[in-house]
């Protein structure tokens, strides 16, 4: 299980940026819908499998963000929600903040 929880820290910090350049591209309302896709893709992972692994808080708030952008279109809401937005912004944050802890560690 170690070796599983270090892969998934090791493949975290390229997931970061990743995501970070995805967040970007958002305010591009002929591709949000896209990135959106793109973005519940990798928050989807992150949900499945950090819980397991020791970050039960990072798998939360992913899995929060991949329902939330699963509902979007049924619920006619624009990909560009602002409390959405605000919840990546947080989950970068935490990895930000995993990844600062585990390399003190």
């Amino acid at each position: 299980m170690q070796a599983i929880r270090q892969r998934f820290l090791d493949g975290l910090e390229e997931r970061l940026a990743e995501m970070e350049s995805l967040v970007d591209l958002l305010d591009d309302p002929n591709s949000a819908s896209r990135v959106w896709a793109e973005i519940r893709m990798r928050v989807h992972r992150i949900a499945g499998v950090a819980g397991s692994l020791g970050f039960a808080a990072l798998g939360a708030r992913a899995a929060q963000i991949d329902n939330a952008i699963e509902a979007m279109p049924q619920q006619g809401a624009p990909l560009k929600d602002a409390t959405l937005r605000a919840a990546m912004d947080s989950l970068l944050d935490d990895i930000d903040e995993i990844l600062e802890i585990e390399s003190a560690a």
